[in-house]
């Protein structure tokens, strides 16, 4: 489920608004020259690998994953049950209102069921974004500081937009370097908040 750990959420870490070049030399020449500084990348990828986070959020993810779909597996057990109990209790032969009747009790199941799922997928990504979140305000300190010794203004991810920019505005590897030297310690995952109000495991008769 995991795509990509932080490319999903791009650092934008503003050290003091300026203009945007387009990477080439020329471009960062300008800048310089009009006194706003220069624009920066960062494999937030990369740093992620090096610090051993990837793995660390693809296994918490993955358990959250497994811990919601238990839940939403077992609202959908007791949903069938509670509605094959409610069946049965008809007896073999059923009259046109009690056919009806079983028809609004599974649609009021599949309805409770549909919204639990819905709720689950909207709690895992909260865990994602906040993780990401979390993981990418440990990165900007080190990214801000690298920056500033580069005469950088901006910073910023390269993503599928972005054509092509100079390696001499990649600061990925000595932010990498400082944060291996520094060892900072890793946010703590987000637990898991239950969905509320779940809904509730009895058909509507």
């Amino acid at each position: 489920m995991v795509q990509r750990f932080i490319m999903v959420a791009m650092l934008a870490a503003t050290l003091g608004l300026a203009g945007c070049g387009d990477g080439s030399p020329s471009a960062n020449a300008s800048n310089d020259a009009a006194g706003t500084g220069k624009v920066g990348v960062i494999d937030l990828d990369k740093v992620a690998k090096a610090m051993g986070w990837e793995k660390e959020l693809q296994q918490a993810l993955g358990a959250a994953d497994q811990e919601l779909g238990l839940k939403v597996a077992a609202l959908r057990n007791s949903l069938a049950q509670t509605l094959q109990t409610e069946r049965q209790k008809m007896g073999d032969k059923l009259t046109k209102e009690q056919e009806a009747q079983v028809q609004q009790m599974a649609a009021v199941a599949n309805n409770q069921y549909n919204q639990a799922f819905a709720q689950a997928k909207q709690e895992l990504q909260r865990v994602r974004d906040t993780a990401v979140r979390q993981y990418r305000d440990v990165i900007q300190p080190y990214a801000r500081n690298v920056a500033s010794e580069h005469g950088m203004t901006l910073v910023l991810v390269p993503l599928d937009n972005v054509v092509w920019y100079d390696s001499s505005v990649d600061i990925t590897d000595p932010v990498v370097d400082r944060m291996l030297k520094e060892k900072p310690a890793s946010p703590p995952i987000p637990t898991i908040r239950t969905p509320e109000p779940l809904p509730t495991t009895q058909p509507a008769p």
